[in-house]
């Protein structure tokens, strides 16, 4: 039986913590239930909110502009990240290029 703790990170994981809120506590606790971590959890539930998402379509009224269709990318990407956190792949740092500098040449 996942506890509440559990229940509340995963929440934060995949940031359900305002209401109306996307999933019940049954369901994310079943998840968790089900034993494959947090982590792996996170990516299942971003998956769900992606296929949500894939319909969207960008909505443009006079100067306003909603890119709507950006939802589905982004929760694919954080799907990503957390399934990488999972298996280990990911350290939770950032996956950047080392800085590289030069001097500045002024004519």
């Amino acid at each position: 039986m996942a506890t509440q703790e559990q229940v509340d990170a995963l929440r934060e994981r995949i940031n359900d913590v305002h209401e109306p809120r996307t999933f019940t506590d049954a369901e994310l606790g079943a998840i968790i239930d089900a034993g494959a971590g947090l982590d792996a959890d996170a990516a299942y539930f971003w998956g769900i909110k992606a296929s949500r998402y894939a319909d969207m379509a960008d909505v443009q009224e006079g100067s306003s502009r909603r890119s709507l269709s950006d939802l589905h990318a982004q929760a694919l990407k954080m799907a990503a990240y957390w399934r990488a956190r999972a298996s280990g792949e990911d350290d939770g740092g950032r996956a950047m290029r080392p800085a590289r500098t030069r001097p500045i040449v002024r004519p």
